[in-house]
C-alpha cells in the first residue's frame, strides 16, 4: 500500500493506516511527505519501519513499513534525497528490491536516483508520489517531470501498473505511482486505489503474486512442571494485555443518544454554519442576523428530523425480509426492544428465598451458585467403571503450527472476550512470531494434563427463560464467557477427537449433529419420507421426541472420560 499522508504526525491518520492495513491484509507500506524529523518516533504495530527524513526544511520525507515476520534488509541509499529501500528475499530465493520516492511539486525529476534503483537492482517496485503528468498513466494534463518520466520508462522497458482511477482529488490527477521492472510484470495482481482521503491523496494498493521468507524462530522455552505452565500462561496473557493497552487509542465522544446515528457532511457543515451565526448575532445584537440565525436552524431541524425518519424507514426495510442468521438483523430488533425498555420503568430484581425476596447482591449471587452446584453435583458420576477399556497410547500427536493457524483463521470475530477480556479478533490478529509460543504452550498443556487455573475462569450471566417464574432460580439459564485462547485450544482437542472419531466409524449412521456435511435437515427428510411412505402403505406413522431437561448439565464427567477411553482415544486428549 501507499500513501501521501501529508504529516503522519497526527494519531487519526496512523490510526485510519492502520485500519487500512488490517482490512486490506497490507504486508508492505510506502508513505510519502511524512513530515518526520530525527528526533520524531515513529510505529506502525507489527511493521519494521525504515525511514528518509528530510532534514533542511519542513515537510517532505518518505519511509517504508515492512511485516515484522518478513526478513527485510535496507538498502544504502544516495544521501540527501527523498528515498528509501529495502531487499527482501522470496521462496524462490531470488531478491525483490521495494523502494519509497518523494518527488516535490517544485524540485527536478532526478534521475540519477531512478538509475541507482533500476539499474543497481533489476528486480524492483516503485512507490512514490512524483508529481509527474502524463496521459500514458491516465493524467488529463501533461507537464515536464511527467514527459521525463515517461521517456525514462520507455527506454529502460519500466511499466507503470497504475489504473485509471484518480489518487490526487483536489488536481484530478494520478500522482502515486507504482512503477516496476519488466521482470515482475508477470506478478502483478493488480492495482487499486481506496476511497479513503488521507490528507488530500487517496491511498493505493498494488498486488503481486510473491511470497516473501519469513521469520521461521521456534520457540523452545523447556515447560517441565506445572507451575512452569501456570506462569508462562500468565506471561502470555499478560503480555498480549500489554500489546493491547499500547496499541489501543481512545476517543471520547460526548453523546447522550444510546445509538447514535451519522450525520451527511452537507449536515454537519450547516450546522457549523449555523453556530458561526448565533455568535455574529450574539455579537452584533442585530434583528437581521437574528432572522437569518432562526431561519437556517428551522431548516436544519427539519433536515434532521427527515434524516430519521428515514434512518427508521430504512431498518425497517433492513428487516422486512428476516434472517434469523443475521446478525444485523437481530441487532436491528434489539434497538427496537432498547427502546421500548427505555420507556419502561425497570422493575426491581429479586428472587424468593425462604419465602421471603431478596435483592441483596451477595445473597442473589449465593442462591445461584446453590443452584448450580446441584445440577453439576459428584452423585451423577459412575462409581463404578462399566465400560470395557482398550489399551491407549500415553503419546500424543501434537498440535502443528498450520492447525492452529487454520483454526485461528475460523475464529468468530465478533465472540465476546472472557475475564481477561481478550478477543478472538486479538487472537486472529497476534504476530505470526508470536504464534510458536502460543502453540509450545497449548501442546504442554495437552501432555501435561492440565489447563491454566486462570482460563478457567469465566463470566457467569443468568438469562431468564420466558415462561418461567421471574422469581425462581430454575427459571435462569446461565451463560458462560470464557476465555478465548482456552476456547481456541478446546477447538485443536475436539478437532482431533473429531478424526479419531470418523476415522474409526465410532459414531452411528444417524448422528447428524455436530458432524460435518451433516446438519438438522437430514433428519427432517427422514422424518418426512418416513411419513410420505406411510401415507403410500395407508399406515399411521407416529414419532416420540425426546428432550432431556438439562441434558448437557446432567452428564456424567467421569462416566464420559470413561467411555472415550474405552473406544480406544489417548488418554492426553
Amino acid at each position: 500500500m501507499h500513501c501521501n499522508c501529508q504529516s503522519i504526525l497526527n494519531i487519526e491518520k496512523i490510526s485510519l493506516i492502520q485500519d487500512l492495513i488490517f482490512r486490506n491484509n497490507i504486508e508492505v507500506v510506502s508513505l510519502n511527505e511524512t513530515f518526520l524529523k530525527p528526533k520524531d518516533d515513529f510505529k506502525l504495530n507489527g511493521f519494521n519501519i525504515y525511514r528518509a527524513d528530510r532534514i533542511d526544511k519542513r515537510g517532505g520525507g518518505a519511509a517504508l513499513a515492512i511485516k515484522k515476520n518478513i526478513i527485510s534488509k535496507k538498502i544504502e541509499t544516495p544521501p540527501n534525497n527523498e528515498l528509501v529501500g529495502v531487499e527482501i528475499t522470496t521462496d524462490n530465493n531470488s531478491t525483490l528490491s521495494i523502494f519509497s520516492l518523494y518527488s516535490s511539486p517544485k524540485s527536478h525529476l532526478d534521475f540519477n536516483l531512478l538509475e541507482f534503483i533500476f539499474f543497481n537492482h533489476p528486480n524492483s517496485i516503485l512507490l512514490g508520489d512524483l508529481n509527474a503528468k502524463h496521459q500514458k498513466w491516465y493524467c488529463p494534463r501533461l507537464n515536464t517531470k511527467g514527459k521525463l518520466l515517461e521517456a525514462f520508462l520507455s527506454k529502460h522497458n519500466l511499466q507503470v501498473l497504475n489504473s485509471n482511477k484518480i489518487t490526487y482529488k483536489r488536481g484530478k490527477s494520478i500522482l502515486d505511482l507504482s512503477i516496476c521492472s519488466n521482470q515482475i510484470t508477470n506478478n502483478f495482481i493488480n492495482h487499486t486505489v481506496i476511497d479513503r482521503t488521507i490528507g488530500d491523496h487517496q491511498p493505493t494498493i498494488t498486488s503481486f503474486s510473491l511470497n516473501p521468507t519469513r521469520c521461521t524462530k521456534s520457540y523452545t522455552k523447556i515447560i517441565s512442571t506445572i507451575d512452569q505452565l501456570e506462569i508462562e500462561a500468565d506471561l502470555i496473557t499478560k503480555d498480549i494485555q500489554s500489546a493491547i493497552k499500547n496499541s489501543t487509542i481512545t476517543y471520547n465522544v460526548n453523546s447522550k443518544c444510546s445509538n447514535p446515528k451519522p450525520i451527511p457532511q452537507f449536515l454537519l457543515k450547516a450546522i457549523k454554519f449555523k453556530n458561526k451565526l448565533r455568535r455574529l448575532y450574539q455579537k452584533s445584537n442585530s434583528a437581521q442576523h437574528k432572522k437569518l440565525f432562526n431561519m437556517v436552524e428551522r431548516k436544519i431541524k427539519r433536515q434532521l428530523s427527515n434524516l430519521k425518519t428515514d434512518h427508521f424507514i430504512d431498518e425497517l426495510n433492513h428487516i422486512s425480509n428476516f434472517n434469523p442468521s443475521n446478525p444485523k438483523h437481530w441487532k436491528t430488533l434489539q434497538n427496537f426492544d432498547q427502546i421500548e425498555h427505555n420507556n419502561e420503568k425497570l422493575q426491581e430484581f429479586k428472587i424468593k428465598n425462604l419465602n421471603e425476596f431478596t435483592t441483596d447482591e451477595n445473597t442473589l449471587a449465593n442462591l445461584f451458585a446453590h443452584d448450580l452446584e446441584s445440577i453439576f453435583n459428584s452423585k451423577n458420576d459412575h462409581e463404578k467403571n462399566t465400560y470395557q477399556t482398550n489399551p491407549t497410547s500415553d503419546t500424543f500427536e501434537k498440535i502443528t503450527l498450520k492447525e492452529m493457524s487454520e483454526e485461528i483463521k475460523n475464529l468468530n470475530l465478533k465472540s465476546a472476550p472472557g475475564i481477561d477480556q481478550i478477543t478472538n479478533k486479538t487472537i486472529y490478529n497476534l504476530p505470526a512470531i508470536f504464534l510458536p509460543r502460543l502453540l509450545n504452550l497449548f501442546n504442554k498443556s495437552i501432555e501435561s494434563e492440565h489447563i491454566p487455573i486462570k482460563w478457567k475462569q469465566s463470566i457467569i450471566t443468568m438469562i431468564h427463560k420466558k415462561g418461567k417464574p421471574p422469581d425462581s432460580t430454575s427459571s435462569y439459564r446461565p451463560i458462560s464467557l470464557l476465555c478465548c485462547l482456552i476456547k481456541l485450544l478446546e477447538r485443536l482437542i475436539n478437532n482431533k477427537i473429531l478424526i479419531f472419531i470418523e476415522k474409526n466409524n465410532l459414531l452411528p449412521e444417524e448422528q447428524a449433529g455436530f458432524r460435518k456435511k451433516r446438519c438438522t435437515q437430514d433428519h427432517i427428510l427422514r422424518l418426512n419420507q418416513s411419513i410420505i411412505q406411510g401415507f403410500n402403505e395407508k399406515k399411521i406413522t407416529g414419532a416420540i421426541f425426546f428432550d432431556l431437561e438439562k441434558a448437557f448439565d446432567k452428564v456424567s464427567h467421569q462416566g464420559l472420560i470413561e467411555k472415550l477411553k474405552s473406544i480406544g482415544l489417548n488418554s492426553k486428549l
